[in-house]
């Protein structure tokens, strides 16, 4: 289950995985980052999207990126922000809290993080 769940259903073209780390009371990105996974060649790239970014809400309007989960309907606005800066679809999507960050990182790269 989980994220290793996630990657377990992977097919052998790439997947893109939206990560976004939450703050305690999950209004705000601490973290974001697009994993794109491609089992057939064994790799994991990760693109480590600012929380400070500026984004375009509404015309005229701008925020950073950080503050799209706090809003109506925040998961997709996070995700469609993220195709529209990256030019990337974005096939699944896992939002967690800090200790899961740090679980992330230990399941793909092997570490423990302090």
């Amino acid at each position: 289950g989980g994220f290793r769940g996630v990657l377990d259903k992977v097919s052998d073209g790439t997947t893109n995985i939206l990560v976004a780390g939450v703050d305690n009371d999950g209004t705000r990105t601490d973290t974001i980052m697009l994993l794109s996974v491609t089992p057939k060649d064994n790799t994991i790239n990760m693109l480590s999207i600012p929380r400070d970014t500026r984004i375009s809400l509404k015309k005229g309007y701008h925020t950073k990126i950080n503050s799209c989960i706090g809003k109506d309907n925040g998961e997709q606005l996070l995700i469609d922000n993220v195709k529209e800066l990256t030019g990337l679809p974005v096939h699944s999507f896992c939002k967690v809290g800090f200790e899961g960050v740090r679980n992330i990182i230990d399941i793909l790269f092997n570490l423990s993080s302090p």
